[in-house]
Protein backbone atom coordinates (compact mmCIF):
# COMPACT_ATOMS: atom_id res chain seq x y z
CA UNK A 1 0.00 0.00 0.00
CA UNK A 2 1.10 3.55 -0.71
CA UNK A 3 -0.47 5.93 1.79
CA UNK A 4 2.32 8.49 2.20
CA UNK A 5 4.18 10.22 -0.65
CA UNK A 6 7.23 12.46 -0.14
CA UNK A 7 8.32 15.05 -2.74
CA UNK A 8 11.64 16.79 -1.91
CA UNK A 9 12.22 19.83 -4.14
CA UNK A 10 14.87 22.44 -4.87
CA UNK A 11 12.82 24.18 -7.57
CA UNK A 12 9.45 23.88 -9.26
CA UNK A 13 10.69 22.35 -12.53
CA UNK A 14 10.76 18.69 -13.49
CA UNK A 15 7.30 17.25 -13.03
CA UNK A 16 7.60 15.83 -9.50
CA UNK A 17 4.77 17.97 -8.08
CA UNK A 18 2.29 17.16 -10.85
CA UNK A 19 3.23 13.49 -10.69
CA UNK A 20 2.79 13.45 -6.92
CA UNK A 21 -0.66 15.00 -7.13
CA UNK A 22 -1.81 12.49 -9.76
CA UNK A 23 -0.37 9.46 -7.95
CA UNK A 24 -1.71 10.67 -4.61
CA UNK A 25 -5.21 11.11 -6.00
CA UNK A 26 -5.17 7.71 -7.72
CA UNK A 27 -4.01 5.90 -4.57
CA UNK A 28 -5.75 8.01 -1.92
CA UNK A 29 -2.42 8.96 -0.35
CA UNK A 30 -1.18 11.84 1.79
CA UNK A 31 1.30 13.84 -0.32
CA UNK A 32 3.95 15.96 1.42
CA UNK A 33 5.94 18.40 -0.73
CA UNK A 34 9.04 19.89 0.90
CA UNK A 35 11.23 22.64 -0.52
CA UNK A 36 14.84 22.35 0.66
CA UNK A 37 17.25 25.30 0.75
CA UNK A 38 20.93 25.16 1.58
CA UNK A 39 22.09 27.05 4.65
CA UNK A 40 23.03 30.51 3.21
CA UNK A 41 26.24 30.51 5.23
CA UNK A 42 27.45 27.57 3.12
CA UNK A 43 27.78 29.98 0.19
CA UNK A 44 30.82 31.56 1.85
CA UNK A 45 32.78 28.32 1.61
CA UNK A 46 32.20 28.26 -2.14
CA UNK A 47 33.69 31.71 -2.63
CA UNK A 48 37.00 31.21 -0.86
CA UNK A 49 39.17 32.62 1.89
CA UNK A 50 40.39 36.17 2.33
CA UNK A 51 36.95 37.75 2.52
CA UNK A 52 36.21 40.67 4.78
CA UNK A 53 33.26 40.58 7.19
CA UNK A 54 31.13 42.90 4.99
CA UNK A 55 31.89 40.72 1.96
CA UNK A 56 30.85 37.60 3.87
CA UNK A 57 27.59 39.22 4.89
CA UNK A 58 26.91 40.32 1.31
CA UNK A 59 27.42 36.78 -0.01
CA UNK A 60 25.21 35.27 2.70
CA UNK A 61 22.46 37.82 2.10
CA UNK A 62 22.52 37.19 -1.67
CA UNK A 63 22.29 33.44 -1.07
CA UNK A 64 19.40 33.98 1.35
CA UNK A 65 17.48 36.07 -1.20
CA UNK A 66 18.05 33.50 -3.93
CA UNK A 67 16.84 30.66 -1.67
CA UNK A 68 13.76 32.63 -0.66
CA UNK A 69 12.94 33.35 -4.31
CA UNK A 70 13.20 29.67 -5.22
CA UNK A 71 10.98 28.72 -2.28
CA UNK A 72 8.36 31.26 -3.42
CA UNK A 73 8.36 29.82 -6.95
CA UNK A 74 7.95 26.27 -5.62
CA UNK A 75 5.16 27.27 -3.25
CA UNK A 76 3.40 29.18 -6.03
CA UNK A 77 3.57 26.11 -8.29
CA UNK A 78 2.20 23.98 -5.45
CA UNK A 79 -0.76 26.28 -4.81
CA UNK A 80 -1.44 26.59 -8.54
CA UNK A 81 -1.80 22.80 -8.72
CA UNK A 82 -4.06 22.90 -5.66
CA UNK A 83 -6.34 25.44 -7.35
CA UNK A 84 -6.56 23.41 -10.55
CA UNK A 85 -7.31 20.26 -8.54
CA UNK A 86 -9.82 22.00 -6.25
CA UNK A 87 -7.76 21.09 -3.17
CA UNK A 88 -7.20 22.84 0.14
CA UNK A 89 -3.76 21.98 1.55
CA UNK A 90 -3.50 20.48 5.02
CA UNK A 91 -0.77 21.22 7.54
CA UNK A 92 2.59 19.41 7.19
CA UNK A 93 2.58 16.12 9.06
CA UNK A 94 -1.21 15.97 9.16
CA UNK A 95 -2.77 12.51 9.06
CA UNK A 96 -5.67 12.70 6.63
CA UNK A 97 -8.12 10.07 5.47
CA UNK A 98 -7.64 9.71 1.74
CA UNK A 99 -5.92 12.05 -0.69
CA UNK A 100 -4.40 15.20 0.79
CA UNK A 101 -1.51 17.55 0.01
CA UNK A 102 0.75 19.66 2.18
CA UNK A 103 3.71 21.98 1.68
CA UNK A 104 6.66 22.87 3.90
CA UNK A 105 9.96 24.69 3.46
CA UNK A 106 13.13 23.80 5.32
CA UNK A 107 16.83 24.67 5.29
CA UNK A 108 19.90 22.52 5.73
CA UNK A 109 21.85 19.63 4.21
CA UNK A 110 19.52 18.35 1.48
CA UNK A 111 20.93 14.82 1.51
CA UNK A 112 20.42 14.47 5.25
CA UNK A 113 16.94 15.98 5.07
CA UNK A 114 15.91 13.63 2.25
CA UNK A 115 17.46 10.59 3.96
CA UNK A 116 15.65 11.25 7.23
CA UNK A 117 12.38 12.47 5.75
CA UNK A 118 12.11 9.77 3.12
CA UNK A 119 12.42 6.80 5.45
CA UNK A 120 8.92 7.25 6.84
CA UNK A 121 7.10 7.51 3.53
CA UNK A 122 5.90 4.79 1.19
CA UNK A 123 7.11 6.48 -1.99
CA UNK A 124 9.55 9.27 -2.81
CA UNK A 125 9.03 11.24 -6.02
CA UNK A 126 11.91 13.26 -7.46
CA UNK A 127 12.38 15.20 -10.68
CA UNK A 128 14.92 13.76 -13.10
CA UNK A 129 18.09 15.88 -12.70
CA UNK A 130 19.76 17.52 -15.67
CA UNK A 131 23.56 17.53 -15.87
CA UNK A 132 23.91 21.00 -14.33
CA UNK A 133 21.33 20.45 -11.56
CA UNK A 134 23.50 19.37 -8.65
CA UNK A 135 20.76 19.86 -6.05
CA UNK A 136 18.41 17.43 -7.79
CA UNK A 137 21.24 14.92 -8.26
CA UNK A 138 21.97 15.02 -4.53
CA UNK A 139 18.28 14.50 -3.74
CA UNK A 140 18.06 11.51 -6.10
CA UNK A 141 21.24 9.98 -4.68
CA UNK A 142 20.06 10.33 -1.08
CA UNK A 143 16.58 9.03 -1.90
CA UNK A 144 17.98 5.93 -3.59
CA UNK A 145 20.84 5.10 -1.25
CA UNK A 146 19.82 6.30 2.19
CA UNK A 147 16.08 5.75 2.65
CA UNK A 148 15.33 2.11 1.91
CA UNK A 149 12.25 3.36 0.06
CA UNK A 150 11.19 3.21 -3.60
CA UNK A 151 11.84 6.26 -5.74
CA UNK A 152 9.74 7.41 -8.67
CA UNK A 153 11.77 9.48 -11.11
CA UNK A 154 9.36 12.01 -12.63
CA UNK A 155 9.60 13.40 -16.15
CA UNK A 156 8.56 16.86 -17.27
CA UNK A 157 6.20 15.76 -20.04
CA UNK A 158 5.36 12.12 -19.26
CA UNK A 159 1.92 10.93 -18.16
CA UNK A 160 2.04 10.62 -14.37
CA UNK A 161 -0.40 7.73 -13.85
CA UNK A 162 0.68 4.60 -15.76
CA UNK A 163 -1.43 3.04 -18.46
CA UNK A 164 1.19 0.46 -19.48
CA UNK A 165 3.83 -0.46 -16.89
CA UNK A 166 7.00 -2.30 -17.89
CA UNK A 167 9.02 -4.33 -15.37
CA UNK A 168 12.71 -4.95 -16.07
CA UNK A 169 13.28 -8.38 -14.55
CA UNK A 170 16.68 -10.07 -14.14
CA UNK A 171 15.90 -12.37 -11.22
CA UNK A 172 17.88 -10.29 -8.72
CA UNK A 173 16.97 -9.26 -5.18
CA UNK A 174 16.78 -5.64 -6.32
CA UNK A 175 14.35 -6.49 -9.12
CA UNK A 176 12.22 -8.49 -6.67
CA UNK A 177 12.09 -5.58 -4.23
CA UNK A 178 11.17 -3.19 -7.04
CA UNK A 179 8.36 -5.54 -8.10
CA UNK A 180 6.97 -5.79 -4.57
CA UNK A 181 7.10 -2.04 -3.89
CA UNK A 182 5.56 -1.22 -7.29
CA UNK A 183 2.48 -3.42 -6.90
CA UNK A 184 0.12 -0.48 -6.09
CA UNK A 185 1.19 1.29 -9.30
CA UNK A 186 1.07 -1.91 -11.36
CA UNK A 187 -2.54 -2.37 -10.23
CA UNK A 188 -3.35 1.08 -11.66
CA UNK A 189 -2.00 0.14 -15.08
CA UNK A 190 -4.23 -1.29 -17.79
CA UNK A 191 -1.34 -3.35 -19.15
CA UNK A 192 1.84 -4.79 -17.62
CA UNK A 193 4.80 -6.19 -19.54
CA UNK A 194 7.61 -8.17 -17.89
CA UNK A 195 10.88 -7.73 -19.78
CA UNK A 196 12.97 -10.74 -18.80
CA UNK A 197 16.54 -9.49 -19.17
CA UNK A 198 18.92 -12.27 -20.18
CA UNK A 199 22.29 -11.85 -18.45
CA UNK A 200 25.37 -14.06 -18.35
CA UNK A 201 25.47 -16.01 -15.09
CA UNK A 202 21.93 -14.96 -14.25
CA UNK A 203 20.20 -16.70 -11.35
CA UNK A 204 16.73 -16.41 -9.87
CA UNK A 205 13.11 -16.85 -11.04
CA UNK A 206 12.29 -16.40 -14.70
CA UNK A 207 9.68 -14.18 -16.33
CA UNK A 208 7.01 -16.90 -16.27
CA UNK A 209 7.31 -17.08 -12.48
CA UNK A 210 6.83 -13.32 -12.28
CA UNK A 211 3.63 -13.60 -14.32
CA UNK A 212 2.30 -16.14 -11.80
CA UNK A 213 3.24 -13.86 -8.90
CA UNK A 214 1.41 -10.95 -10.50
CA UNK A 215 -1.66 -13.07 -11.19
CA UNK A 216 -1.85 -13.87 -7.46
CA UNK A 217 -2.17 -10.13 -6.90
CA UNK A 218 -4.91 -9.77 -9.48
CA UNK A 219 -2.64 -8.33 -12.16
CA UNK A 220 -2.71 -9.70 -15.70
CA UNK A 221 0.64 -9.40 -17.46
CA UNK A 222 2.65 -10.89 -20.29
CA UNK A 223 6.36 -11.66 -20.50
CA UNK A 224 8.92 -10.89 -23.15
CA UNK A 225 12.55 -12.01 -23.28
CA UNK A 226 15.13 -9.28 -23.75
CA UNK A 227 18.63 -10.24 -24.86
CA UNK A 228 21.44 -7.69 -24.72
CA UNK A 229 25.15 -7.38 -24.07
CA UNK A 230 25.82 -5.84 -20.63
CA UNK A 231 27.10 -2.58 -22.11
CA UNK A 232 24.01 -2.34 -24.34
CA UNK A 233 21.36 -3.30 -21.80
CA UNK A 234 20.30 0.27 -21.01
CA UNK A 235 19.80 1.17 -24.66
CA UNK A 236 17.97 -2.05 -25.50
CA UNK A 237 15.79 -1.73 -22.39
CA UNK A 238 14.72 1.82 -23.22
CA UNK A 239 14.01 0.85 -26.84
CA UNK A 240 11.88 -2.07 -25.64
CA UNK A 241 9.87 0.21 -23.35
CA UNK A 242 9.29 2.68 -26.18
CA UNK A 243 8.34 -0.02 -28.69
CA UNK A 244 5.86 -1.57 -26.25
CA UNK A 245 4.17 1.77 -25.61
CA UNK A 246 5.15 1.67 -21.95
CA UNK A 247 4.72 4.81 -19.84
CA UNK A 248 6.31 3.54 -16.60
CA UNK A 249 9.51 1.53 -16.16
CA UNK A 250 10.01 -0.47 -12.94
CA UNK A 251 13.53 -1.71 -12.17
CA UNK A 252 16.03 -2.46 -9.44
CA UNK A 253 18.72 0.17 -9.15
CA UNK A 254 21.65 -2.25 -8.80
CA UNK A 255 22.44 -5.89 -9.26
CA UNK A 256 23.56 -8.15 -6.44
CA UNK A 257 27.14 -9.28 -7.17
CA UNK A 258 30.00 -6.83 -7.16
CA UNK A 259 30.81 -7.34 -10.83
CA UNK A 260 27.18 -7.19 -11.92
CA UNK A 261 26.58 -4.16 -9.72
CA UNK A 262 29.13 -2.29 -11.83
CA UNK A 263 27.34 -3.39 -15.00
CA UNK A 264 23.80 -2.80 -13.82
CA UNK A 265 24.84 0.43 -12.12
CA UNK A 266 25.89 1.73 -15.53
CA UNK A 267 22.55 0.59 -16.93
CA UNK A 268 20.72 2.46 -14.17
CA UNK A 269 22.68 5.62 -14.92
CA UNK A 270 21.87 5.39 -18.61
CA UNK A 271 18.17 4.84 -17.91
CA UNK A 272 18.06 7.82 -15.53
CA UNK A 273 19.77 10.04 -18.08
CA UNK A 274 17.85 8.95 -21.19
CA UNK A 275 14.43 7.64 -20.20
CA UNK A 276 11.43 9.53 -21.55
CA UNK A 277 8.98 7.83 -19.16
CA UNK A 278 8.87 7.84 -15.35
CA UNK A 279 11.15 5.25 -13.74
CA UNK A 280 10.31 3.42 -10.50
CA UNK A 281 13.63 2.54 -8.82
CA UNK A 282 14.54 0.53 -5.74
CA UNK A 283 18.06 0.19 -4.38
Amino acid sequence: MIRSVYIPLVDERGGALATGFAIGRALGANVEAVHISHDPSDAVALVGDGMTAPMVETVIEAARREAAERARHVQAAFHDLCRHAGLTPVGPGTVHEGFSVSFAATEGDCMQIVAEGGRLHDLIIVSRPQEEEEGKSLILDAALRDTGRPVLLAMEEAAPVPEHAVLAWNGSVEAARALAFALPLLKLAKAVTVLSVEEEGREGPDGAAVITYLERHGINAHSRDLAAEPRQTGTVLLEAVENSGGDLLVMGAYSRSRLRRLIFGAVTGEVIARSTVPVFLVH
